[in-house]
C-alpha cells in the first residue's frame, strides 16, 4: 500500500498502462513462488493455529445448523399437531 496518493497514483497509471489485456491468468502463477519471509516453525505454528481455529469454526457453524434445524422441525411438528387437533 502506498500511503502518499500522487504516488499511488502514479503506480495505479504505469501498472494500468503496461496491463496486457490478453494475458493467460495462470501465467502468473508459473514458476515457485517468493520464499516465505516468516521462518519455518513460526509458518508451521500459523499453519496450526489456523487449521485449528478453521475446525472449531466448521464444528460451530454446524452445531448452529443443527440446533435451528431441530428448532424448526420441533415447531413445525408442534404446529401441524396444534392444526390436527383444530381440525377434529
Amino acid at each position: 500500500m502506498i500511503p502518499d496518493s500522487s504516488l499511488r497514483d502514479a503506480a495505479v497509471e504505469k501498472i494500468i498502462g503496461t496491463a496486457n489485456p490478453h494475458a493467460i491468468a495462470t501465467g502468473f502463477a508459473l514458476g515457485p513462488g517468493p520464499a516465505h519471509p516468516l521462518p519455518p516453525e513460526v509458518r508451521d505454528a500459523a499453519v496450526a493455529a489456523a487449521e485449528s481455529d478453521f475446525v472449531q469454526g466448521s464444528q460451530l457453524a454446524l452445531g448452529v445448523a443443527a440446533s435451528m434445524l431441530a428448532l424448526v422441525s420441533a415447531s413445525f411438528i408442534g404446529g401441524t399437531r396444534t392444526q390436527n387437533s383444530r381440525n377434529r
